[in-house]
């Protein structure tokens, strides 16, 4: 019986590592898509705007979907609350001492190739609008192929340079501040600041007030349950969506005032799992459950049809996978030359072009920009060609692996230096 469960327990782990439920999300509905077994794209849909209230109320006779119901789309969406929460927590994280972007000075090459990677993108995404004349329909999509996901590239880094090596934790530092940018993008590039109720966005602040009061009162208490915030994440949830800006960024507020630790050992840090201050106890406990939700995240978005491939498809893949590297090596060479600074030791302008070229994989936040930018009926024909070219920038990953062969780039023969042991002291606030 013991071994059963650890046979279980190690396929369950497998199963929740580098982002496979994604995957599997997004390959079952892109068979579910084209297969008419299932009833192709027109079950897919009838799945994806599907009103959750009907499961507990009686059907009335001829009733019609009300257009702001909770459809499984809205209420996925609204999970997304839990994914973006643990992207600002890794950003809250990494502002703390020993965190990758504290000092900044210490991320000043990084975050300039951070800034080229969000510009180069979008040049390269306005410029092809414009040669195709198709500038008018598909400029609302400028942010989608800013974005970076982060278990990807860091996947695909590990593979390429080594785990532990200077280039990875340059692209890491680049994927968080991405992450920083992504949500200060999606916060108020997608929102119409004329339909805003900003008689409901008093609840998220109050929400915040109470946190960080709460946080204030237990501050003796070290390492509390992360459940006693979890009512004004509720609180925060409810304001946001009432209020009119993307529901999904509610919780970001929450976690960045939630208890954590003074200092940060690193994304990914073996040793931060050792860790059980307030902060690391809610990406923990959420971070399976945030597997589950992408699975559904992926069945919900990616569906589309290969037909429908056009020119947004072509916008979004070729920002993403020469937009990424172009910006990313142009800004690194500006830093250096022209302000002086100096690229992390190990390190020279080939590595550089391939992790901008492995940055160039945004499927994740690429697919959520895509729904903001495309997602009212106007954009009928752009959302799914969108979709598909933040699918497509997968190809970003053999591109990298095929070019660090050809430039010479091999992973580092040194095992990934272990965590120092820095005394853990939780931070209120």
């Amino acid at each position: 019986m013991k071994q059963r469960t650890s046979g279980l327990q190690k396929a369950s782990q497998w199963l929740l590592a580098d982002s496979r439920l994604l995957i599997a999300g997004s390959v079952i509905a892109l068979v579910w898509a084209h297969v008419d077994f299932f009833g192709g794209t027109h079950t897919l849909e009838h799945f994806t705007h599907f009103e959750v209230g009907q499961l507990f109320a009686e059907p009335a006779a001829d009733a019609e979907h009300s257009p702001h119901g909770m459809t499984v789309h809205v209420l996925i969406g609204m999970a997304m609350a839990f994914f973006f929460g643990i992207a600002g927590a890794e950003v809250k994280e990494s502002t703390l001492k020993g965190g990758d972007l504290n000092p900044p000075s210490k991320a000043a090459v990084p975050l300039f190739a951070t800034a080229g990677g969000i510009l180069g993108p979008i040049g390269v995404y306005l410029f092809l609008a414009v040669v195709t004349g198709k500038i008018a329909l598909y400029a609302n999509g400028w942010a989608i192929p800013t974005a970076t996901d982060i278990a990807f590239s860091y996947y695909f880094g590990n593979m390429i340079f080594g785990k532990g090596s200077a280039p990875v934790k340059f692209l890491l530092l680049l994927a968080i501040a991405d992450d920083a940018v992504g949500l200060v993008i999606i916060a108020f590039g997608f929102t119409d600041f004329a339909q805003i109720h900003l008689l409901w966005m008093l609840l998220p602040v109050v929400a915040v007030v109470l946190t960080i009061v709460t946080a204030k009162l237990l501050q003796g208490h070290k390492n509390h349950s992360h459940w006693l915030y979890f009512p004004f994440m509720a609180i925060s949830l409810y304001g946001f969506y009432r209020t009119g800006v993307e529901p999904a960024l509610a919780f970001v507020p929450i976690v960045w005032f939630m208890p954590h630790a003074q200092t940060d050992l690193g994304l990914f840090a073996h040793g931060e799992s050792e860790r059980d201050d307030t902060l690391n106890q809610f990406e923990h406990f959420w971070k399976p459950w945030v597997e589950g939700i992408l699975f559904f995240f992926a069945l919900t978005n990616v569906g589309v049809p290969l037909a429908g491939i056009g020119v947004g498809t072509l916008l979004v893949a070729v920002a993403l996978i020469l937009g990424k590297p172009l910006g990313v090596l142009v800004c690194t060479w500006l830093a250096v030359r022209v302000f002086g600074l100096r690229l992390p030791d190990g390190m020279n302008y080939k590595m550089v072009t391939c992790i901008g070229m492995i940055a160039g994989i945004g499927f994740t936040v690429a697919l959520f920009v895509a729904v903001k930018a495309f997602g009212s009926p106007e954009y009928a024909m752009q959302l799914p060609e969108a979709k598909l070219g933040a699918l497509f920038s997968f190809l970003a990953a053999p591109l990298a692996i095929w070019y660090a062969r050809a430039a010479g780039i091999k992973p580092a023969d040194t095992p990934e230096q272990p965590e120092q042991v820095i005394e853990l002291e939780t931070q209120p606030v």
